[in-house]
């Protein structure tokens, strides 16, 4: 992808985000794109929901305290 296109990618989904009700994010594989858009998440106050199903839960995530923020492991 192009600068550009990345850009434009990144700016579609911060309005996705912005327009949601809530967020769900599987987080079983670590992934920093994926951390940033539940930290982008929680700035606009919405609530987040983390589901992981391998090992324990995200080590940051699952020791932040905060409302709005649920860490869940479940299994298939």
């Amino acid at each position: 992808e192009t600068k550009e296109e990345r850009l434009q990618f990144s700016k579609q989904l911060e309005k996705w985000i912005s327009s949601c009700d809530f967020m769900i994010a599987e987080t079983s594989f670590p992934s920093i794109s994926v951390g940033y858009e539940i930290a982008f998440a929680l700035k606009l106050m919405k609530p987040v929901l983390i589901l992981f199903s391998e090992g324990r839960a995200p080590s940051l995530l699952a020791h932040y305290k905060d409302e709005k923020l649920v860490c869940e492991k479940y299994t298939t």
